[in-house]
């Protein structure tokens, strides 16, 4: 799954959102946002600004999300900040829940 699907899912999860309800606002198909969360496709600028709008969240969060592992572009938006860090640990929680059932099967 690639940071931006998987922030996509986070986000929409967090605010009790359908699946079909932001594809619906963002104006895209169910299925395509569904390959987007799971990373299997990559959303064009236009339809990140459109899901940003519809799960009301700054566009920049998705596109410093985009950029592949350390990256040198910052945001001065401390809104932003907190979304990053907070959808970074909510990854790196579900990476370690995965692994520890993993061992347990």
């Amino acid at each position: 799954m690639t940071r931006i699907g998987k922030a996509i899912r986070v986000v929409r999860e967090a605010r009790n959102q359908r699946l079909g309800e932001v594809a619906e606002k963002a104006g895209v198909s169910v299925p395509f946002l569904s390959l987007v969360e799971k990373g299997e496709r990559e959303p064009s600028l236009d339809v990140m600004v459109r899901l940003s709008v519809a799960l009301k969240l700054p566009v920049d969060v998705l596109l410093l999300l985009t950029q592949s592992g350390k990256t040198t572009l910052k945001s001065s938006d401390r809104k932003t900040l907190v979304i990053i860090k907070a959808i970074e640990a909510v990854d790196a929680a579900e990476r370690r829940l995965r692994s520890k059932l993993d061992l347990m099967e």
